[in-house]
């Protein structure tokens, strides 16, 4: 039998794998609503941006993905929190 198995990144917004400014963009693309995300079919990029922990993706958290892109922070894959 396969199984399959989903891995958050937190901070990879586009699940590509990686922490920058596209994540960074989707972030504040999402805040300002001009990124439709369903909260059941996205619930997994939406956990994977939320790196403050206040429950929201936000230009807060898009802060905090380009300052773990320029090694300023870093985002515990443990927690999800920068």
């Amino acid at each position: 039998a396969v199984q399959i198995f989903t891995i958050i990144i937190f901070g990879d917004l586009n699940g590509d794998g990686s922490i920058d400014s596209m994540d960074a963009g989707k972030a504040v693309d999402f805040e300002n609503y001009l990124e439709p995300w369903v909260p059941a079919d996205d619930a997994l990029y939406i956990k994977a941006g939320d790196l403050n922990g206040d429950g929201s993706v936000d230009s807060l958290d898009a802060g905090k993905i380009v300052d773990a892109e320029n090694y300023i922070i870093t985002v515990d894959q443990v927690t999800g929190l920068a």
